[in-house]
Formats: C-alpha cells, sequence, structure tokens
C-alpha cells in the first residue's frame, strides 16, 4: 500500500481480515535501510495486491506505484479517500481486475 502509514494499525487489521500481510511504502524511511517499506519499486515487487492511497501520496508517487505494479504484473487499484470501505472496494476491484481509477463516494465520519 502507498500512503496510509498514518493509519496502519486500521490498515493492517483490514487486510489481515482478508488473509494477507500489509506492506506500507513510506517515503520518510526512503533511503534509510528500512526494509522492503523503504524502496517503493521492491515494496510493489514484494506485493500481491498494490493499493495506492491518492490522498495520502504525491502525485509522482502514484504514478510511480501504478507503474510499478503493471510493470511486475500485480494487481492494482486506487482510494481517493481515507475509509476502509474504500480500501476493500479497491482490493475488490483489484482482484477482480477492474479500473485501477474509481471514484469512491463513501462518507467518512
Amino acid at each position: 500500500m502507498a500512503g496510509y502509514a498514518a493509519h496502519r494499525e486500521e490498515a493492517a487489521a483490514l487486510v489481515k481480515a482478508h488473509h494477507g500481510k500489509l506492506i506500507v511504502f513510506d517515503h520518510t524511511s526512503s533511503g534509510k535501510g528500512k526494509g522492503i517499506e523503504s524502496n517503493l519499486a521492491t515494496a510493489v515487487k514484494h506485493a500481491d495486491i498494490v493499493i495506492v492511497m491518492l490522498h495520502a501520496v504525491s502525485h509522482e508517487t502514484a504514478n510511480k506505484a501504478i507503474a510499478h505494479a503493471k510493470d511486475f504484473h500485480k494487481l492494482v487499484a486506487t482510494s481517493n479517500i481515507n475509509s476502509p470501505l474504500s480500501i476493500e472496494d479497491a482490493i475488490k476491484r483489484a482482484l477482480n481486475r477492474e479500473p485501477v481509477y474509481q471514484q469512491s463516494s463513501h462518507v467518512v465520519e
């Protein structure tokens, strides 16, 4: 997952509910040797599904994450709001090979 590091526990619980393991790319650790989460290409390479949190990353990082996912033949989707339901929708879209981008309209409280 690119972005969403501030909500890591919530995202980890959601991914775990789908029998997965969360890898969050954190640009603040880039180049500091903190494992696969410090390098975007490496994080994407080790992922089965790539979810890009558009509201939490720069345009450049989002484009790079999606490009890496396509280069490594990974399932990929985006979420444009901070909502567990939106992340679940993105996971579903990725698994079903639906469009990468889809506007979310969930109300976030």
